[in-house]
């Protein structure tokens, strides 16, 4: 079949997950949407997979901005790589491309959280028996892609998107380009600059040889996570806790998809 793929990764597991995919339907390699954004490649009409992380229960807003650029007459599988629940993005998805585009597919995959002011990121056995039950889904999500049919998991309930915790998520997606202000680095940092490299959205420069946040965050927190040094901090307890990348992806890899 004929399909391209893009995707956006904070931490490695979306990218992982959309080049297992496009491996198993001998697919084009996957584009970085922040790359196709910024070049102005946007896909032609055809059928398209898109690889996206769930932020509050939503698609990222670069992931929005992209489907919205989209040009009509595609036919779009989406899947959501989460830590435990979609919320309610596949019917976000479809507002955003009514009238433009057909959602045929919607599949979801959980994978480790990355999400630090949430919990500690998940070690060692727990991570490889995530990582490994990732893997036996995305084989069949791949099956159910290339069967053609029109399939779709289950969104999170009703009350979890609607009431706890959407309603809290519902307030804080709206903030989220704003919330680098949350970052803080402290005495250990070497003036690497990873977390500039890493930011998918450029959001990060370095002033005097540390970094400085800007105003378009998109909370994938891979500045935090990527740090060698574990010098970046947000919030009260990241300093003590295990960061989190996708075994499988290189900081290098992460950043090539701000480019083509």
């Amino acid at each position: 079949m004929t399909l391209q793929c893009y995707y956006f990764s904070g931490t490695g597991n979306s990218l992982s997950a959309a080049r297992t995919l496009t491996k198993l339907l001998e697919a084009p390699e996957p584009i970085g949407i922040a790359a196709a954004l910024k070049e102005h490649r946007l896909p032609e009409a055809g059928e398209l997979l898109v690889v996206s992380p769930v932020y509050m229960f939503r698609l990222p807003h670069i992931v929005v901005r992209f489907l919205k650029e989209i040009p009509a007459g595609f036919k779009l599988h989406l899947l959501a790589v989460n830590a435990g629940g979609v919320g309610g993005c596949f019917n976000q998805a479809e507002r955003i491309i009514r009238g433009r585009g057909t959602l045929v597919g919607a599949y979801t995959l959980v994978t480790p959280s990355n999400y630090l002011p949430f919990g500690e990121a998940v070690q060692g056995e727990e991570q490889r028996h995530l990582l490994d039950e990732a893997e036996h889904k995305l084989a069949a999500i791949a099956s159910r892609i290339a069967g053609g049919k029109k399939e779709r998991d289950p969104q999170s309930s009703w009350f979890e998107r609607a009431l706890w915790p959407g309603a809290m998520y519902a307030l804080g997606y709206k903030m989220i380009p704003r919330m680098a202000g949350g970052f803080r680095v402290d005495e250990s940092c070497t003036s690497c600059g990873i977390c500039a490299k890493v930011c998918p959205v450029e959001n990060i420069e370095l002033v005097d040889g540390r970094p400085v946040w800007g105003s378009v965050c998109e909370q994938c927190l891979a500045c935090l996570n990527l740090c060698p040094a574990s010098a970046i901090q947000h919030g009260k307890t990241s300093a003590d806790q295990s960061r989190y990348r996708n075994p499988g992806v290189t900081v290098n890899d992460l950043s090539a998809q701000k480019s083509l």
